[in-house]
């Protein structure tokens, strides 16, 4: 469960970051939990054309979202491979009822960030609790844009996937967190701490450059890869 003890711990520096032959920029920093597993860093960059996901190491494999063309680029090192997932059209009609709800509750006590006043949120499907999260209305709304444009992309894409999946094991929490309705969790600001109950992941924002320059190249895809898409 989300609680004030993790946004005592983050400080956020907003600060700069040099670099050769670079673009203004966005960096998220996260630390993601999931069971069975250490906790592992996760890094967003963000600039007015794209969007970029890593572990934070340049040389690694790495996801790219182009905002103008609406693509995803998912970047495999040890095959030389480029998934590229392009926008389709918004899935048809869930198959089973999803029933939302939700709850957003300003956390006064709580210290600001960016100016701004965190909120806890829950979501809610078929009176089940599926996703826990402190969010900060109005923080970085480029940046919150960015990431609703991405996970519109990726939940048409996985819609086409939820006719093969056998009815018994078709999850509510899961259907409308990632497919259907998956700007959900961003409606109400960037979220610093989320637990999303659908996969087990929980995700803690750890440091914000407001003002990161980042290297040109880490938006540049390899070449001599072999592209492909889903069908």
């Amino acid at each position: 469960m989300v609680n004030r003890f993790f946004l005592a711990m983050m400080v956020f520096g907003f600060a700069a970051s040099a670099a050769a032959e670079s673009v203004d920029a966005v960096m998220l920093k996260y630390m993601v939990s999931e069971q069975g597993l250490e906790p592992y860093p996760s890094r967003i960059i963000i600039t007015d054309k794209m969007l970029r996901m890593d572990d934070g190491e340049a040389a690694g494999d790495y996801l790219l979202f182009d905002l103008q063309r609406n693509l995803i680029s998912s970047v495999t090192h040890g095959d030389e491979t480029i998934l590229e997932i392009p926008q389709r059209l918004p899935g048809a009609n869930p198959p089973i009822p999803l029933k939302r709800d939700q709850s957003l509750e300003a956390d006064e006590k709580a210290p600001a960030i960016g100016g701004k006043t965190p909120h806890q949120m829950r979501l809610f499907v078929n009176d089940k609790l599926c996703y826990d999260a402190v969010v900060v209305p109005g923080l970085l709304p480029d940046v919150v844009e960015a990431m609703r444009a991405f996970n519109r992309v990726l939940g048409a894409e996985q819609a086409r996937l939820v006719g093969q999946t056998p009815e018994d094991l078709l999850d509510g929490c899961d259907l409308a967190l990632h497919t259907f309705y998956p700007t959900w969790t961003l409606e109400s600001g960037l979220a610093i701490q989320e637990i999303d109950m659908s996969n087990g992941k929980g995700r803690l924002l750890v440091d914000i450059a407001e003002a990161f320059q980042a290297d040109e190249s880490l938006f540049r895809l390899p070449e001599g890869y072999r592209r492909y898409q889903t069908h």
